[in-house]
């Protein structure tokens, strides 16, 4: 059984034309935390079948592509405007 999480996405990517695609790939499915770095909401197989559709667009000795678990996202500190002030968020578990 897969329980629904959080996951944060950071990325570095080497190629701007790269970089436009995995923004907006990314875009249309997280929360945005930072210019490069998303929250992601799903199961672990939605995760991994995310991240394999975002690593079919680097190259993988240029780029760079990290996914965290992260168990509340709300309990993320932040300095500066908080991205994620008013958007609910749920999750399972602890």
């Amino acid at each position: 059984m897969h329980r629904n999480g959080w996951y944060l996405v950071a990325y570095d990517i080497a190629c701007p034309r790269r970089l436009a695609k995995i923004h907006r790939l990314i875009k249309r499915e997280g929360i945005a935390v930072q210019k490069s770095v998303f929250l992601f909401n799903g199961t672990q197989r939605d995760i991994d079948t995310f991240l394999d559709r975002l690593a079919d667009c680097i190259v993988p000795k240029e780029d760079d592509l990290k996914a965290y678990p992260i168990k509340r996202p709300g309990d993320l500190w932040t300095a500066g405007p908080n991205p994620l002030a008013g958007i609910p968020l749920i999750y399972i578990g602890e």
